[in-house]
């Protein structure tokens, strides 16, 4: 697979699947995030992603937009929240995740009646939190409030203007 470097430091991988590319973006040293950019219609509206779980883990499902990685004894480990999607106009198309063993599959899954305009941009890695020993023992008694408050969160953070 070829890729190809943007003006603005993009890489872009041309066609990883029928009308959609794939960008990565260096976010740190050691990390570098994913986007999926659906061109048309034609694009594949669902992908799956192999988590490397640890001997032991599993992944369950807390609402439709989170998942929790627990370890052999149940505790939590990490949490896999829904990514953001959004449109050639700006608007947000909602997205859910289900996990299947250790393969997290994200589908687009536009609201009742909404029409998208593509190009539309999937930010698959945007979903995944560490947890401090705190956040780790309320979110293993209180998943739902936890859940909630991990969304509101991140739609917070992505509003943010970035300096």
């Amino acid at each position: 697979m070829t890729a190809e470097l943007s003006e603005t430091g993009l890489v872009i991988y041309a066609n990883t699947q029928k009308d959609a590319d794939t960008i990565a973006v260096r976010s740190s040293a050691s990390q570098v995030e994913l986007f999926h950019l659906l061109r048309s219609a034609n694009a594949l509206k669902s992908f799956v992603y192999k988590v490397a779980l640890q001997a032991g883990q599993e992944i369950s499902a807390v609402s439709d937009n989170t998942l929790m990685i627990s370890d052999a004894n149940s505790d939590l480990v990490t949490f896999l929240s829904a990514p953001v999607a959004v449109d050639a106009k700006g608007a947000t198309v909602p997205v859910t995740m289900k996990a299947t063993g250790s393969d997290v599959e994200v589908s687009l899954a536009p609201a009742a009646g909404q029409t998208l305009a593509y190009p539309v941009m999937l930010d698959p890695s945007s979903a995944s939190y560490t947890v401090t020993p705190a956040e780790r023992n309320y979110c293993y008694w209180n998943p739902y409030d936890c859940s909630k408050a991990r969304d509101q969160g991140g739609r917070r953070f992505k509003s943010c203007p970035r300096y």
